[in-house]
Formats: structure tokens, sequence, C-alpha cells
């Protein structure tokens, strides 16, 4: 299969959008992802369609019936597989050609470093309450001078933050280090991620939004928004054509509300609005817990 498969031919459709150079360099770009579930695994098939050939990807969980509205891959058939197995076939089965690293164990914070420094830019896809590994990711990426992107599927869209060695820092954007209560720390995430906190908007039953057991509310609409989104940054940083909004710059496209915000969040987690929005979801937030 392998010896038929022809990557100019498959990604020809590409050229127009983007040149042959072009195209070539996107093959050439290593990209990073950890968290082969909602929104990563997405990530994956949409590179590897616009001909991303390198990939590092982990992930140790198994995909299980709960995932099924919003995880690529996630079917019956696949059911207590390994998702960062799977997904590795799923490249492989667009492109014979892609070199995938497949991790299916746990990152562990000692081996950031070297996760790191074998790519060229990382795609975050870890679980919304994931707080240290993602912290130390975003701190190495900065120090080595590399892009990391950002996106959360919030309702029917998605908001993007993009960090560059020119931008606001993760650490100063976030300040994760408020807090170490798993809620507070989900809220700052969420207020940071989508300041304009516009989905809110339309939410149906905010009692499902189960913080506790570390599971929220999540449509197929916005993972797909998020793929979109941030398939088109890897693109653009790539390229190196096209404005890009970095941090404190934050985008949220929402296809509900047939909308699209900009926010520059000046002093990030400093600003006096995010402390604002950031007290008040606190509020509401452990006020269902009780």
């Amino acid at each position: 299969m392998t010896a038929s498969f022809d990557p100019k031919l498959a990604f020809s459709r590409n050229l127009g959008w983007v040149t042959e150079a072009e195209q070539e360099k996107l093959s050439k770009i290593h990209v990073g992802i950890i968290g082969m579930g909602g929104v990563g695994g997405q990530y994956a098939e949409i590179l590897a369609r616009l001909g991303v050939s390198h990939y590092t990807i982990c992930d140790f969980d198994e995909f299980s019936i709960e995932n099924t509205n919003r995880q690529n891959e996630c079917k019956v058939s696949n059911y207590g597989r390994n998702k960062a197995e799977v997904i590795t076939e799923l490249i492989k089965d667009i492109n014979p050609t892609a070199t995938v690293k497949t991790m299916k164990k746990p990152l562990k914070l000692e081996e950031v470093d070297s996760f790191c420094d074998s790519i060229d830019i990382y795609l975050d896809a870890l679980d919304f309450f994931v707080v240290d590994l993602r912290v130390s990711i975003f701190r190495k990426m900065r120090a080595l001078g590399k892009p990391a992107v950002t996106a959360a599927p919030v309702g029917t869209g998605a908001a993007c933050l993009i960090f560059t060695r020119d931008s606001m820092s993760f650490d100063d954007y976030f300040g994760f280090h408020r807090s170490q209560d798993v809620v507070e720390q989900s809220n700052i995430f969420l207020v940071g991620v989508a300041p304009t906190l516009q989905h809110g908007r339309y939410i149906q039953d905010r009692s499902r939004a189960d913080f506790a057991n570390r599971k929220v509310p999540s449509l197929p609409i916005g993972v797909y928004a998020c793929a979109a989104v941030m398939a088109t940054c890897v693109l653009k940083i790539t390229l190196g054509r096209g404005k890009i909004l970095k941090a404190p710059w934050s985008v949220h496209y929402d296809s509900y509300l047939m909308q699209v915000k900009k926010k520059y969040v000046w002093w990030g987690y400093r600003n006096p609005f995010q402390l604002l929005k950031l007290w008040i979801l606190n509020r509401i937030v452990k006020k269902s817990l009780r």
C-alpha cells in the first residue's frame, strides 16, 4: 500500500490555497499533541489530510461508550482500545508515509523537556482539568522559542489562544498559581481561554457541569470547530503568512450565535474584569456543588 501511495497526488487538492513549496513545508513540520480524546483525535486527522507528516501523540486512556458524542474514532469496534494507538492507525491509513511516535502512557513532568525538544509546535488537547502538565509544557515551549496553541470547544464554538516567544507568557495570561483547588483552576482556564463567555447565552442546563467528577458538557460541533481553528493556526504559523493574534489576544468563534469575538486581555490574569468574571464564576459553580 505504501508503495502505491503518492503524497503529491493525495494532497494535490490543497494546492491553490497553498503553493507546492508551502505544501512541502507543511509535510515537514513535527506536531506534538497530548490527548487523543475530544479535540486531539480531530487535530490529528485534519492535519493528516492537510499533509502534515510528522507527529508525536500521547494518550494512556481507552475508548469507551461515553466518548461517542465527540471523540474521533470512538465507535463500538474500538471500545477498550488505546486512543493513541487507534489515532496512529488513522493517521497512517490516511498517509502511509507519515511518521508517528505513539506514547501510550501518561507523559511525566520529567519527560516534558525531551517531548518539547522533539517537536516544532505543540497543540494542547489535554483534559480540561489537567493543570500542572499543561503549564509545564507551555513554559518549556516558550523557553525553546517554539509556538504552542490551546483551543477549547465551548458549546458550538471554539476559543483559541496562541503562545509564542514574543507573546504574553502562559503563566502571565492564566495565573494558575493562584489556586490549587480543582474547581477554581478549571474556572481560571475557562475564563482565560474564552474571556467573552458568550457561550453562556445558550447553555440549557448548568447542572450538567459535574466538576466533582471532572465532567463538563461538550458538543461534537465545538470539537470539529476546534479542529478547523487549530489546523488554520498550524498552517499560518508554519507558513508565516496572514495575521496571527497572539496572547493576550483571545479569539472565540461561535456558530450558534454566528459571531466571532476577539478580545485583548490587558495584564492577563491581573485584568480587573477577568478577576471579576472569575469571582462570579467561582461563586456560581461552588454554589451548585453544595
